[in-house]
């Protein structure tokens, strides 16, 4: 007996020991060796978002002021304190309301005590166009440079879940070399780290990395709890070691302490307290840091393996962007587009008067100001108003400074005529040469009750048509790349022009509507089909949705608040709400184009109806969604359906200076399609999110980093297709979905976009966009050969339309019947921006290369004679000389290349 009971106690202690061997080896310290002799940086950044934590942006401004002068007496108490800040727009402001302290403030940026990020604010960057992107970095790094005398080589973007696939170039060509990202949640297997994130062309920039914009283990609390639990802090080392040592980073860290609107401390007990116990214990000491000094020690590590990425990370807050504020967004892209127009007219009618004097600087200087005052977070109305007002500003200043740069280069063209004749000058604002539709408001009283017809400058007959709207709708050919061709309307006694159109005006309409490019059947939820005549294939696949058809949704999540995955719409309610029944009538026809419209409907949202155009000569599709009387309905989603007779390996839309192919060009390409995309696995989905909320918030969390985040931002269009026909849409709609959110979702893309979403802030106001009132989204559909490239350009004219100028008859006019003012000779490469050097009166010229195709020789042909040419960065600093004659200057410009040069005019140009 004692031998069994023996037996079984020797059985219990061999189990027992190495449990508590193991108990004893986790109660043991954490192993600090490779990081011992290291240094950590106490660094400390306050976080704003341009109107979030008190609502408005005025309590922002104060607030940014008063931690700046915090910092400031911090640094006259203890000469090591030192302090980071984000974004220039608050510096800004600090110095309009305090320049008794800019001498202060510009002696500790030089003593490198204060440090501030590279941009102006803090956007989502494939929200905003790419120009705008490029303005950040001029009134960021630039102007900073110039106030301060000191240099700023780090961009900030500390609270934004995505980030466009060119901003690393934007960056690295804008002489920025550092980046500090947070909300990295949406790449797997990405938490705090070093690494570098590169753009398509190679351009790259080191980043620091981190899952918010605060260590997690004080952030909370905004005060260190390192001085007293010193436990937490060695452990904080420890988890870092292995990676430190395996990848050859040096021992430097960065601790952040860092809170929304938090004003900085004095920490020097903290770190003097710590300091002693890590003598003791020979752990890494503590010192005041910037991020800058902290990232440029880590960058210099020798042989240090730092990871590489590249590509597109999407939006994960989108919904608070367009889709929730869709008036203030679409206001800011138009005043995007309006002030590189009026900037690259403005500087041409500069050229062509010999004199820079009038070319608007400051006033385009301060409209920008105005467009790239963009946040990621917005609260309540008092900062929607704030921002709507800004946006709504810049545009009409955009548009004042382009009618009068416009009008001053019209009225100085020769035109033929007689008194009762009209000359129409059709602008170009693209770098492409274009045949598009125009649309002119005529005087009043004048046209409207008499017959006319429209001759080009060879006198050749236009056919032109009157639309409902009172305006002379023609089809203008060939206008010249950032040019102008000239037209005139005559009066005249009888009728000139056939006005034969496709269709009668005013019956009914059921059947196909033809021309020699299409066959377009409207339906009784929207179009039922689009046959292309040339392609000879059906470009849409109706046995689910028709084209166009509205989708009201039930959506419960919150903009800002999606940490994890974006929120889909709840499916349920879509056979409720989504369908209705219309009918079409056709409402003008013509020599020009056809419109059909449809039966107003009453929906549970406001009043629906549709236009269809086709045009008799342009192989093009316009349709315009009218809403009107929307209500306050929240938690709410509305969407129209496209279904593509495609496949999904063959969807993109456009970026910033680019584009993106999903399932391609993300950071992780799993990230574009749910992994095994079957109608089983769908239906868990679907069926989860039904029945128990919990579950299938679990499960998304469970798929991180493998479900697809959608929808995405685009910016001018959004293409489907396969090898043999594509088709490219161009809209005024910015946020898309590819995959049908419905419940049983098809296997084929369904492109929607999504018009506009009731979501909720996740600030503490919980304040809802309803976007009660009247809304159009216009919408312009191609179809070609299959592939993106083949309608992108037509995609991004969608949004740029002719320019047509009424001017008197001039006979005795400087300026040709038809002119280009700057033309380039690879199809591939689009200007985006044409303007006044900063520095001096030369013209300085931005452009990107559009298709992934290098070109060893692109020429660049201005109406003016050259003097000098060379190549810059992209805010215009630095020269190198490039190849150019009188005539043209020529460069290499390299795959996904963004470039800017300089082009100086000659003493007599023309």
């Amino acid at each position: 007996m004692q031998r069994i009971v023996t037996s079984v106690i020797l059985v219990l202690l061999s189990l027992a020991l190495p449990a508590l061997a193991q108990e004893k080896k986790n109660d043991s310290p954490p192993v600090v060796e490779y990081l011992r002799g290291g240094k950590i940086n106490l660094l400390q950044l306050s976080h704003h978002d341009l109107g979030w934590h008190r609502g408005s942006y005025e309590g922002e401004m104060k607030s940014s002021n008063h931690e700046i002068n915090v910092a400031l007496k911090l640094m006259d108490d203890d000469p090591t304190f030192k302090y980071d800040g984000e974004c220039s727009v608050w510096l800004y402001d600090y110095l309009r309301l305090h320049p008794d302290r800019a001498a202060e403030f510009k002696k500790r940026v030089k003593e490198g005590r204060i440090q501030w990020g590279a941009g102006y604010a803090m956007p989502y960057t494939s929200l905003v166009t790419g120009e705008q992107l490029a303005r950040l970095m001029y009134l960021g790094r630039r102007w900073y440079k110039s106030q301060f005398g000191a240099d700023t080589k780090l961009w900030y973007n500390t609270d934004v879940p995505g980030f466009s696939i060119q901003m690393p170039q934007i960056l690295s060509k804008s002489g920025v070399d550092k980046a500090y990202l947070a909300r990295s949640w949406n790449i797997d297997g990405v938490r705090t780290d070093f690494l570098n994130w590169s753009s398509p062309d190679g351009s790259s920039v080191f980043c620091y990395f981190m899952n918010h914009y605060a260590d997690n283990i004080t952030w909370r609390s905004g005060m260190p709890n390192i001085a007293n639990d010193p436990a937490k802090m060695t452990k904080w080392i420890a988890d870092q070691e292995a990676e430190y040592k395996t990848r050859k980073i040096k021992p430097v860290m960065a601790h952040l302490i860092s809170k929304d609107c938090a004003p900085p401390k004095n920490l020097r007990t903290v770190i003097d307290s710590w300091n002693k116990h890590a003598a003791e214990k020979k752990l890494p000491l503590m010192e005041y840091g910037t991020f800058a000094d902290m990232m440029d020690q880590v960058k210099a590590s020798p042989g240090a393996k730092f990871k590489q990425l590249q590509g597109e990370w999407p939006n994960k807050w989108l919904y608070e962007g367009a889709p929730a504020n869709y008036k203030m967004f679409s206001d800011q892209r138009a005043a995007s587009r309006l002030l590189c127009a009026a900037e690259a007219f403005s500087a041409f009618g500069a050229i062509i008067d010999g004199d820079w004097s009038k070319y608007p600087s400051k006033q385009l200087f301060d409209a920008w100001r105005d467009v790239d005052f963009s946040c990621h977070g917005m609260a309540p109305d008092s900062c929607v108003k704030t921002f709507l007002s800004k946006y709504a500003g810049a545009k009409k200043s955009g548009q004042d400074m382009l009618d009068k740069a416009l009008a001053a280069i019209a009225g100085q063209v020769k035109t033929d005529g007689v008194k009762d004749d009209k000359p129409v000058v059709v602008f170009n604002n693209l770098s492409w040469t274009r045949t598009d539709v125009v649309k002119i408001t005529l005087p009043k009283n004048k046209y409207t009750q008499s017959w006319y017809f429209l001759v080009d400058q060879d006198s050749g007959l236009v056919k032109c048509q009157i639309n409902a709207e009172g305006k002379l709708v023609f089809l203008a050919r060939d206008i010249p790349a950032f040019g102008y061709s000239t037209f005139c309307i005559h009066r005249a006694d009888k009728p000139v022009i056939d006005g034969k159109g496709l269709a009668k005006q005013g019956a009914a309409w059921t059947k196909p509507l033809e021309n020699e490019f299409f066959r377009v059947t409207p339906g009784k939820q929207g179009v039922a089909a689009i046959y292309d005549k040339q392609l000879k294939r059906e470009l849409l696949k109706t046995d689910k949705f028709e084209a166009a058809q509205w989708l009201d949704f039930v959506y419960k999540g919150q903009g800002a608040g999606e940490h994890v995955n974006i929120r889909l719409p709840d499916a349920a309610p879509l056979d409720k709400l989504g369908v209705f029944t219309t009918s079409w009538i056709c409402k003008e026809s013509g020599p020009v184009f056809t419109t059909l419209e449809s039966k107003e409907v009453t929906t549970p949202r406001g009043k629906v109806s549709f236009q269809l155009t086709l045009y008799n000569k342009l192989k093009r599709i316009d349709l315009t969604c009218r809403m009107r009387d929307c209500d306050e309905t929240e938690a709410r989603q509305i969407r129209l359906a496209f279904p593509m007779n495609a496949n999904f390996k063959n969807v993109a839309y456009e970026v910033p200076f680019g584009k993106v192919e999903i399932g391609a060009d993300e950071v992780q390409p799993q990230l574009a399609f749910e992994v095994k995309q079957t109608k089983e696995y769908l239906a868990k989905m679907n069926d989860l999110r039904r029945t128990d909320l919990d579950k299938w918030k679990q499960w998304r969390r469970s798929q991180k980093g493998k479900t697809p985040v959608r929808p995405r931002e685009i910016q001018n269009w959004i293409y489907a297709g396969d090898g043999d026909a594509g088709v490219t849409i161009g809209s005024s709609a910015i946020a898309w979905d590819y995959m049908d959110a419905s419940a049983a979702p098809v296997d084929y893309p369904v492109l929607q976009p999504v018009l506009l979403c009731s979501a909720y802030s996740c600030s503490r106001w919980k304040h809802c966009w309803t976007q009660p009132g009247d809304h159009k989204f216009t919408f312009s559909i191609f179809s070609h050969k299959g592939g993106w490239r083949n309608g992108y350009r037509s995609g991004v004219a969608t949004n740029n339309p002719l320019i047509p100028v009424l001017v008197k008859v001039n006979p005795t006019g400087k300026l040709p019947p038809s002119k280009s003012f700057l033309s380039v000779s690879a199809d591939n490469v689009i200007v985006t921006a044409v303007k006044k050097s900063e520095d001096s009166n030369d013209l300085a010229v931005r452009f990107y290369e559009a298709e992934g195709k290098p070109a060893s020789s692109v020429v660049l042909t201005p109406s003016f004679k050259v003097k000098n040419a060379c190549r810059t960065n992209l805010i215009e600093e630095g020269s190198k000389p490039m190849p150019h004659t009188t005539k043209d200057a020529t460069l290499k410009v390299g795959k996904y290349s963004i470039e800017t040069i300089k082009l100086v005019p000659a003493p007599k140009a023309l």
